[in-house]
Order: C-alpha cells, then structure tokens, then sequence
C-alpha cells in the first residue's frame, strides 16, 4: 500500500537515491542526470517542504514545495511532482497533488504554481483536471531528452 507522507530528514539520502532513479528513467542519455539533484541542497528547500510518496519503505515519488523568498508572494508556492515510470498510472501523482495542496493550505500558502512541458500530457491533464489554469507559455523554456519544449505555466488558487 502506497503511503503519503511528510519527508523525514533522516531519509535525505533515501530522497537522492529517488531523484538520481527518476533522473535516469527520464533522461537515460544524460550523464549529469544520474547525479543526485544539488537543487535540493543549493536552493533553500526544506525536507520539510517536501511530501513522498513510499511504498515497501522505499519512495517512489515525491513532490517539493517552493516558497518564494519575496515578501510580498509569501502565499504562493511552486511545486514539483515526479513519479517513477513502473508507478504511474496508479493516482499516486494525484494523491501527491492532492497532499501537496492540503499541506500549502495548512501553511497558509492560498496560490500554488507548476511549470508543464506542453508535451507531457499525462501531467497536464492530472494538473488541468485538479483546477490548474494555464497563466502562460514560454516559447523554449524546457531543455527535455529530445530537445527543447515550450512550457505552460500553471496556477490555482486554493482560496478566494
């Protein structure tokens, strides 16, 4: 059974080990993508901004908060989901979504962003069925294993 949880600071190196498994499934051509991801580390996230989803202990998705570092969007929030490939397909991305949105709220957090290849379908509809508004496209925004993507940026606004 598929748990959704709250990221331990004692599973860091658990939270790598998904990062450089998910990095090579979605880029197996990329040396550098085998690296553990050094955003976690460099970019101010908190493992306490972070939602996992394990199953067997092992995680096998997660999903990382971002608050902005501005005062004045202290509300608002971006996200980042990845599910491994053998997992998908099952609702655990939108179980993570969903987690993701009740913890924002808990936070106070009352406007969630993602950035979406608009090729990857299966994410936008998972985002675009959950209330999520294209806000914006960027023309080349996304360097993706076969080339650079135009990207949707999405919103949606927890409270009115």
């Amino acid at each position: 059974m598929v748990q959704i949880e709250r990221m331990n600071p004692t599973e860091e190196q658990d939270l790598h080990a998904f990062f450089k498994q998910y990095a090579q499934s979605e880029h197996p051509e990329d040396d550098t993508a085998s690296k553990t991801y050094p955003f976690i580390e460099n970019s101010g996230v908190s493992l306490r901004h972070v939602l996992v989803a394990k199953d067997g202990g092992s995680i096998i998705g997660a999903v990382i908060l971002t608050r902005s570092v501005w005062q004045m969007e202290r509300f608002t929030t971006r996200i980042d989901i990845g599910v491994l490939p053998a997992k998908r397909k099952q609702g655990i991305g939108r179980r993570l979504l969903h987690a993701a949105e009740a913890f924002a709220d808990e936070m106070g957090i009352w406007r969630i962003e993602t950035i979406l290849s608009v090729r990857n379908r299966p994410a936008l509809l998972l985002f675009g069925t959950s209330g999520y508004q294209v806000e914006a496209m960027k023309t080349k925004a996304l360097s993706l294993k076969d080339g650079m993507s135009d990207a949707f940026y999405m919103a949606k606004i927890l409270k009115k």
